[in-house]
């Protein structure tokens, strides 16, 4: 829908009007998220992540309105559902799944996500050593970071639980891309991200599979968690189908395409569809 009127009459003072006036017509479900974010959350999601000097013109803030929809994304799933043990996930405004377990500490636990690191599909684009590293994984320092064994708590020592967690949210970046195609300037990486933590994904389930059968059998053996799995997997491959070949979506291209799509990973998905009860 057209948004020229919101972009004309923009104001930093109303700057909360203005995103959430122009994800209601462009992506609802955004808007749904950072309305619920801001309401239930301890910190105002678009404060931390929409600084003050990103706030003078409607052209900065459409620019970082994909890292809102994300970030607020977040903080709905954490905070907008108070389910003790369980972990939320908002599809849209009335597709949600509650799952209970797959973190790497508590009950039904899995293992941390860094571990992928040392399987043997991490060759295929090896994870950068250092954020600005070029030709490498550059997700890898921020998601797959430290080691479950030192006894300090790090991004990389989560467990499935939140891996799925960035594997929604980084759906609602690239939908939030397609729904703001004709504001982007340049290239995004809104295909890049998504691409990786499928491959992530996959690959976590494989691992978990062939090493950790207490872990997989808490994926495998859930409902909840299958019906989840498959869900997102749909609506990702939904907006990768309807966006490839689009340049201005994506900055490292087909390499990560073939990597999600590596038909011995996305055989993952189909074996959580057997135990589903799906052909």
């Amino acid at each position: 829908e057209d948004i020229s009127d919101l972009v004309a009459s923009y104001s930093a003072d109303k700057v909360m009007d203005f995103i959430t006036g122009t994800l209601d017509r462009r992506y609802p479900i955004g808007a749904f998220l950072v309305k619920g974010a801001v309401a239930s959350a301890p910190k105002n999601c678009v404060d931390v992540f929409l600084p003050q000097q990103l706030r003078g013109s409607a052209a900065q803030v459409l620019s970082r309105m994909g890292v809102i929809v994300h970030e607020c994304g977040h903080f709905y799933d954490i905070y907008g559902d108070k389910s003790f043990g369980q972990t939320h996930y908002q599809l849209t405004e009335k597709l949600s799944f509650t799952c209970s377990g797959a973190a790497h500490q508590g009950s039904n636990t899995t293992f941390a996500r860094s571990l992928i690191k040392q399987d043997d599909w991490a060759k295929a684009n090896p994870p950068c050593a250092k954020l600005g590293d070029k030709g490498c994984d550059s997700y890898a320092p921020i998601y797959l970071n430290g080691d479950p064994t030192d006894g300090k708590f790090e991004s990389g020592d989560q467990g499935f639980n939140m891996l799925m967690e960035e594997v929604v949210q980084y759906v609602n970046s690239l939908a939030e891309a397609v729904a703001f195609r004709d504001q982007i300037k340049g290239s995004t990486s809104a295909r890049d991200g998504i691409l990786t933590f499928l491959w992530y994904m996959t690959r976590y389930l494989q691992m978990a599979r062939l090493e950790h059968p207490d872990a997989y059998k808490v994926l495998a053996g859930d409902p909840c968690w299958r019906q989840t799995i498959l869900t997102v997997w749909g609506r990702a491959w939904l907006y990768l189908s309807a966006t490839e070949g689009d340049k201005a979506l994506t900055i490292k291209g087909d390499k990560l395409l073939k990597n999600a799509r590596e038909p011995k990973l996305m055989a993952e998905i189909q074996l959580i569809r057997e135990a589903h009860g799906c052909k």
